[in-house]
């Protein structure tokens, strides 16, 4: 008895931090994404075309087969804005804004429990509040792309329900028909989303199976999950079926196989998948310097400067080494990022921050790894956890001012 004592004290005390943790990072985060918002970034090219569709949905209603107006994804992106001016937001652009700001500072959440399960309470802490600061998350969390962070929010939080599946012996029914849901949400969104939903599928099935129980558990959480995935996408995949012109429209026009040389000043089609190829590994894996060169990459990020600040660079490539050997438990890290990268090789342009934000939260999950890596390599000490939390505080800060920074030159 006293022993199930301490256990629920223990409980109820690990829960009590998880949630003040979380709320400190969530209080913190508000502060640079309401900075300056209806002035910086100024009005980006798609903002006013998102903003004629929120209108169509205010005068005309809602249907969740509408298209977007590239044809790429569904209207039903657009609904927390909608949301947003129902409840009284009369700026438009403000309320488009700030749907994208709650939603990137919800989307903290899930990531936090994420970094949790792979490290500890505090490296959560020091994980998250970085991945918020990073300038380029920043930027995608203060504008109205709300296609783009919705994926985030909904790709984060899918992978902790599957976590939570594989923690729990047996099947959890609710918990598995709530990601077929969810999967089936991301379906409508933006068109990355396909490699999360895939990768989710994969990460949810069981890898052993060593008796006809497990068999049969495999089947139940594999046909629950497709069942509930269909079911919520099928409209959406009759739309498309019956409009696939359209729905293929922007990929055509972004596809690398599509374009007129020269290229870049290239002028070799195989010259350029050379190209594509170390453009996007040089960017994504290695972290260095960018630019992308096209007319969007300025808006997305900030050319000339590399994705993500020094101390990230540094303890990912530690993270991403010592997580190969816990593969088994963290590879949908690697297939999302590898994915990632090899959808920035088939696409015009590379590095291109909208079309790589998946890989973003990947970088800083391994990052966590290496933050863990380094922690246990100094013998789990206290004093390293105020180093790492210390570190963590003066480079957020030096992120937010650099995307300060930016905002004084960035072009649209």
């Amino acid at each position: 008895m006293t022993s199930s004592f301490i256990n629920k004290s223990f409980l109820k005390t690990s829960s009590f931090t998880t949630l003040l943790l979380i709320t400190i990072v969530l209080i913190l985060s508000i502060f640079p994404r309401f900075w300056n918002l209806q002035k910086h970034p100024p009005m980006i090219v798609d903002e006013p075309a998102n903003l004629r569709d929120v209108d169509l949905i205010l005068n005309n209603g809602f249907k969740i087969t509408d298209f977007h107006w590239d044809f790429s994804k569904s209207r039903v992106v657009h609904i927390p804005t909608a949301i947003l001016i129902k409840l009284g937001i009369e700026d438009k652009l403000l309320a488009l804004r700030l749907s994208s700001v709650i939603i990137s500072i919800l989307s903290l959440i899930p990531f936090f429990l994420i970094a949790k399960e792979l490290t500890n309470k505090v490296l959560a802490f020091s994980t998250t509040l970085l991945f918020s600061y990073s300038y380029y998350f920043l930027q995608f969390s203060r504008v109205g792309w709300t296609d783009i962070i919705l994926n985030i929010f909904l790709g984060l939080t899918l992978f902790w329900i599957i976590i939570k599946i594989k923690n729990k012996k047996g099947s959890n029914i609710k918990l598995i028909v709530l990601s077929g849901v969810l999967a089936g949400l991301i379906f409508y969104g933006y068109r990355s989303g396909i490699i999360l939903i895939a990768t989710a599928f994969l990460f949810l099935i069981p890898k052993k199976l060593k008796s006809k129980k497990d068999a049969s558990l495999l089947l139940l959480t594999s046909g629950i999950f497709l069942i509930f995935f269909l079911l919520t996408s099928l409209p959406w995949i009759k739309t498309i079926s019956q409009n696939s012109n359209k729905y293929n429209l922007r990929f055509r026009a972004v596809s690398v196989n599509n374009i007129q040389l020269p290229y870049h000043k290239i002028k070799n089609r195989k010259e350029i998948f050379y190209y594509q190829i170390k453009k996007s590994f040089s960017s994504w894996l290695l972290l260095n310097r960018q630019s992308g060169g096209g007319i969007e990459d300025q808006r997305y990020l900030p050319q000339g400067f590399p994705i993500v600040n020094i101390f990230v660079k540094i303890v990912f490539w530690i993270g991403a080494i010592v997580g190969l050997s816990q593969f088994k438990k963290i590879y949908p890290l690697y297939i999302i990022t590898l994915m990632g990268i090899y959808g920035q090789i088939t696409t015009v342009d590379p590095p291109n921050g909208a079309r790589g934000l998946i890989i973003l939260p990947c970088i800083y999950l391994l990052f966590s790894l290496g933050l863990l890596k380094i922690y246990e390599h100094l013998g789990k000490q206290r004093l390293a956890l105020c180093a790492f939390v210390i570190l963590t505080f003066l480079f957020s800060i030096a992120d937010f001012m650099f995307y300060k920074y930016w905002m004084e030159w960035i072009k649209v």
